[in-house]
């Protein structure tokens, strides 16, 4: 089973193979100019946590991302936008599978390391934006006051304390997020 991840990738691959063939009609992202991809995402990108059928146990969307970055270079920066967490923020007192829920934060912490690509919470004006693209009609709740902004304010939270983490110096991290080894 494919993840949106192993799609981007693919695309990115695609307009790889056009451009050095010299076709006409694709983004080219490697002119130097400055691009932004925002991924708009249900789930974090997945780290060693799956356990959907068809998903391998060594399959890692965090190691795609990091490759599709690498691919478009640095003049690209990739945002990620979660609208859900899976794992990542689980207390592991809690948790049947601890090594998925280690794993899951071990790929979130991956990717605030690496250069060009953020995580970032899903705002109002997010929402606003793929509203768009549904269904003529369909309307939002006032999304601060919301159960989806609450949800949201989990996210922000999370990535927050991971982010302030990964920036501190090495000897006083000891603890991570919800008190998971990191």
């Amino acid at each position: 089973m494919e993840h949106a991840e192993e799609f981007f990738l693919m695309d990115i691959d695609c307009q790889l193979e056009a451009r050095h063939k010299g076709e006409e009609g694709f983004l080219d992202f490697w002119n130097k100019k400055k691009w932004q991809i925002t991924m708009y995402l249900t789930m974090q990108p997945c780290h060693l946590s799956t356990d959907t059928g068809g998903t391998k146990p060594d399959h890692s969307c965090c190691k795609v991302m990091i490759e599709a970055k690498r691919k478009l270079g640095e003049n690209v920066e990739i945002v990620i936008k979660p609208t859900h967490l899976c794992k990542a923020n689980w207390d592991l007192k809690y948790a049947k599978n601890k090594e998925h829920v280690n794993n899951a934060n071990e790929g979130v912490n991956m990717l605030f390391k690496t250069k060009g690509i953020e995580l970032k919470c899903m705002e109002e004006d997010d929402w606003d934006y793929l509203l768009q693209y549904v269904q003529e009609g369909t309307t939002l709740t006032n999304c601060e006051r919301s159960r989806r902004g609450e949800h949201d304010g989990i996210i922000r939270n999370y990535l927050e304390k991971v982010k302030q983490a990964e920036q501190a110096p090495e000897d006083q991290v000891t603890k991570g997020v919800a008190g998971l080894e990191i």
